[in-house]
């Protein structure tokens, strides 16, 4: 077949006239002329960007040989405040470090030290002057873009991280630590999928190595971690977890930082299967961890007072939750000033045990400020701004003004059917609360609906004796005991009671339920059995929330059921009781 082809081209060829050929071969040469001009250009330019790459680096060495050891030591102490699970998390004595390293840096040292002098103190706007001044002369650096990674995420801007960590791998691609922030930058900016699926990757990738890098391994274990609710996903996360824990044994050993990052995970994975006393003896076991670098052991320790004070509140154990989350608030903005997104972790907290033990005004004014910290730095998508506006939410309908917390939880409700997410304990909290607020409007029909709705949803990711599915039973409970279905109400009352002993949990949802459940035998005229009800909750509100306008109503309930019992001195005396715990609270 190929020689007929090669035949017909031929003959094809000497067909042509004389003056064709000379037209194709001018034709030729000047193609080949114009491929070797092309040629020796683009060697030429590569050249010319090699030497001018070489001579860049050149410069910049011997623009900071003098002051590469600060840099060094600055660089490194301030990447130590990125690490914990809260992301950015350091302590006082981290801080002082970087303070004191800064200091010996002085105003004749090159332009990156200044830079990065200007990130450790926080000076945002100078840092960013001369980061640009730096980017404009060398443009295709790594470790510029690593100083502008830093200097954007050290102010809890990580989108803009995300940029500069991504123009970093495109020069480096094998540079593990821009990786690793590049995920964490992602986990904070909710998109957690990308980061876990980075994450993944890169640990497989180790794995596979001989011999395995574990401190990098661990890094990224705790991406992955990171990137899931351990909640609502802790089957999911739970192999991470345990995974973890050998991988910390085996290379750092029982007392170091990493031991304690592992605690405090075990810790939340046994708090999400009701397993308190277990919660509780890993969070302090990582409280307790030592390290022969003590900031290091130090920088988990806020972290864990969140997840601590968390437990205390689930427990009801509200002045120990208080303090923890008091104490991860004050050293936290301490070190990262009050405009840090990580302090709406404690507000939260801290306003959640304020509403419980009555003081609203403080728990409006820690919600809204969370709120504003959330949306300012987190975006209105994320879910501390969620969170943030569905506890403002709730100090609205306990302060009695239920169309501001209807709105509030309809514009979130609104908001997650408009981003096409699947249904998560989000909203199953947020259809909860509206519910509650309908049933207190008397749209009980509507109520039930979506209180039915929000339980669906909960059973779907959630453990049956989950203190947040008991409250949703007992608001589907109150809702019965409104529409006079009382066997109903008694029913689901007396089975989210025993699970809440069964536990051991005393907080303001046994108070609430006792009350509720002793109200349902009151209005069926059964008083023998609301009696010990309204005592028993009494005697919860004098031990959790003695200062709250929980504990004076409750007293009236027990006054007035001792009045139809005929014990009216017993009655006349816990009544004064409630007045006068009424009027402290008035005046204060």
């Amino acid at each position: 077949m190929a020689i007929p082809v090669l035949t017909a081209g031929l003959t094809l060829l000497l067909a042509f006239s004389p003056e064709t050929w000379t037209s194709i071969m001018v034709g030729a040469a000047l193609t080949f002329a114009i491929a070797y001009v092309i040629y020796k250009l683009q060697q030429r330019e590569t050249s010319l960007h090699k030497q001018d790459h070489d001579a860049k680096l050149e410069r910049i060495e011997k623009l900071h040989a003098q002051d590469s050891e600060k840099i060094r030591v600055l660089y490194e102490l301030i990447i130590k405040t990125q690490k914990g699970s809260l992301g950015e998390v350091e302590t006082t004595l981290l801080e002082q470090q970087i303070e004191q390293a800064a200091d010996k840096i002085s105003e004749t040292d090159s332009e990156q030290a200044q830079a990065l002098k200007a990130i450790a103190g926080k000076d945002k706007g100078k840092a960013d002057d001369l980061l640009d001044r730096i980017t404009r002369r060398e443009h295709d650096l790594a470790e510029v873009y690593q100083l502008r990674a830093l200097n954007e995420y050290r102010h809890g801007n990580y989108n803009e991280a995300i940029k500069w960590n991504r123009k970093i791998l495109e020069l480096e691609p094998d540079n593990f630590d821009a990786l690793a922030e590049l995920i964490q930058c992602l986990n904070k900016t909710a998109r957690k999928e990308e980061a876990r699926e980075l994450a993944t990757s890169k640990l497989k990738e180790l794995e596979s190595q001989n011999p395995p890098d574990n401190a990098r391994a661990f890094t990224l274990l705790f991406r992955i971690i990171d990137s899931y609710d351990t909640y609502s996903e802790a089957g999911l996360v739970e192999p991470y977890i345990l995974q973890a824990r050998e991988v910390a044994v085996k290379t750092f050993g029982e007392e170091s930082h990493q031991m304690a990052m592992v605690y405090k995970e075990l810790g939340n994975l046994y708090h999400s299967r009701v397993q308190y006393p277990k919660s509780e003896e890993y969070f302090l076991k990582a409280l307790q961890c030592k390290d022969l670098s003590t900031d290091k052991a130090q920088s988990n320790r806020t972290s864990t007072l969140n997840a601590l004070g968390i437990l205390y509140n689930t427990l009801g154990r509200y002045p120990e939750a208080l303090a923890a989350f008091t104490e991860g608030y004050e050293r936290t903005a301490a070190v990262l000033g009050r405009e840090h997104p990580t302090l709406i972790y404690f507000l939260l907290g801290m306003g959640t045990i304020q509403c419980y033990t009555g003081k609203l005004d403080e728990a409006e004014r820690s919600f809204i400020e969370a709120r504003r910290l959330a949306r300012e730095r987190m975006g209105t998508q994320h879910t501390l701004y969620q969170s943030s506006t569905f506890n403002l939410s709730s100090v609205r309908i306990n302060q009695g003004r239920y169309d501001e917390g209807e709105a509030l939880i309809r514009e979130l409700i609104e908001a997650h059917a408009s981003s096409g997410k699947p249904d998560d304990i989000y909203l199953a909290r947020q259809l909860d609360s509206l519910g509650r607020i309908l049933s207190i409007q008397q749209k009980y029909e509507e109520a039930e609906e979506v209180v039915r709705k929000s339980l669906a949803i909960w059973e779907k990711f959630s453990n049956p004796d989950d203190p947040s599915y008991l409250g949703c039973l007992g608001n589907l409970a109150l809702i019965h005991k409104r529409q006079g279905k009382y066997r109903e109400a008694e029913t689901l009352y007396l089975r989210v009671l025993e699970t809440l002993d069964r536990h051991g949990i005393e907080t303001v949802l046994l108070g609430g339920t006792l009350i509720h459940l002793a109200d349902t035998y009151e209005l069926q005229e059964q008083y023998d059995k609301a009696e010990p009800l309204y005592a028993r909750a009494v005697r919860l509100a004098e031990t959790k929330y003695p200062d709250s306008n929980s504990h004076a109503k409750y007293m009236e309930y027990y006054a007035t059921i001792l009045e139809k019992l005929g014990r009216k001195e017993e009655a006349s005396t816990w009544q004064a009781r409630s007045d006068k715990l009424k009027a402290r609270m008035e005046a204060k």
